[in-house]
């Protein structure tokens, strides 16, 4: 009896001094979770304050940065285009003067298109290697906020087979998919000057071929995320459950009591958890997005120079200009490919750990 009173006094004390250490662990919680959070170019309660308008304007700002390399290179080849179609007028041999001329005016496009895709390669690689290495460091962390969680087995998952495979899908657009955009610019290039085989087709063939092969990636990797977090957030929740159940039913008295405040204590680092993986987002977006933009830009201006080409009869350069598009949609797809694998996977494990 006096042993049962014992362990009652001692339980009633510690249900007392809980909340105060709890509260310390929320003033204090770990420098890795302070410093990932600070991180972040926008924190999660700062994304939650801003307006529709605030939000609206600064999507504006973005685009309109995105298109002042877009616009200046549609200026410059709508001269080179104008001035093209000024000399064919005054042509009088529309034969092989014509070609020729179709063929050095080009040359002249992709001199001027290829500077500013090569430098969109540039940032592409840049953003890529910078969020594999901020990865690098952020994915043990999220994983310890996700065990604090009661998460076990779902940090396991995203510290084991979303790192690997993000660290893998990163590597091989580097090192694969940046090289075989350059190729498909040469093939463009060399379709302007060479009649004897259609590499503009070849290159549009490529590009096709690299999407599919991007889109069945994404959507594998997705669901083979989905169903290992799924079984994981299930052996969770059931530990979690069996848990509380036996804190709350073992222990007399005071059982239910410390069962309840486990439950706060849970639901206070989930909150914390959230705001942990909404910083990778923020990393993500603030990387890509301007990439993502960019990429558009230039895939409009090149649909419009296909126009412009078609109109004032200069065929080489409407399928040059039809190859850029292609190369430019390629890399849109291989930036949202990367971002959308970390943004989702993230997502998911910040969604999934809301039960129990």
């Amino acid at each position: 009896m006096k042993r049962f009173a014992a362990l009652a006094f001692l339980c009633l004390v510690c249900l007392l001094c809980a909340p105060a250490a709890f509260a310390e662990q929320e003033d204090a919680i770990p420098r890795e979770w302070e410093d990932v959070i600070s991180d972040a170019p926008v924190t999660a309660q700062e994304f939650m304050d801003l307006a529709p308008g605030e939000m609206a304007a600064a999507a504006g700002r973005l685009l309109a940065e995105g298109a002042q390399a877009p616009l200046r290179l549609a200026g410059r080849t709508l001269a080179v285009l104008l001035l093209a179609g000024a000399v064919r007028s005054l042509c009088p041999d529309k034969g092989s003067a014509a070609s020729l001329l179709d063929a050095v005016v080009a040359l002249s496009v992709f001199s001027l298109c290829s500077a500013s895709l090569l430098g969109v390669v540039e940032m592409l690689g840049a953003a890529l290697e910078s969020s594999r290495v901020y990865l690098a460091a952020f994915i043990p962390v999220f994983a310890s906020a996700m065990a604090a969680c009661g998460q076990t087995s779902g940090a396991l998952v995203y510290a084991g087979l979303f790192f690997t495979g993000v660290n893998l899908i990163a590597g091989v657009l580097c090192a694969v998919g940046l090289p075989v955009t350059q190729v498909c610019l040469s093939f463009c290039a060399a379709g302007c000057v060479c009649d004897v085989v259609d590499l503009t087709k070849l290159a549009k063939l490529v590009c096709k071929w690299c999407k599919w092969l991007l889109g069945a990636c994404a959507t594998a990797f997705t669901a083979l995320m989905t169903l290992q977090s799924a079984f994981a957030q299930s052996a969770d929740s059931a530990a979690l459950k069996t848990g509380k159940f036996l804190l709350g039913s073992s222990i007399p008295l005071v059982g239910k009591a410390l069962s309840d405040a486990m439950g706060s204590v849970l639901a206070s680092l989930r909150m914390l958890k959230g705001s942990i993986g909404f910083a990778a987002v923020a990393v993500i977006a603030a990387a890509f997005l301007p990439v993502i933009a960019q990429c558009v830009a230039y895939k409009l201006v090149f649909a419009a120079g296909e126009l412009a080409s078609g109109a004032l009869g200069s065929k080489k350069s409407e399928a040059l200009f039809a190859g850029l598009a292609d190369c430019a949609g390629l890399y849109v797809s291989m930036a949202f490919f990367f971002s959308f694998i970390v943004v989702c996977a993230t997502v998911l494990m910040v969604l999934l750990g809301g039960a129990g």
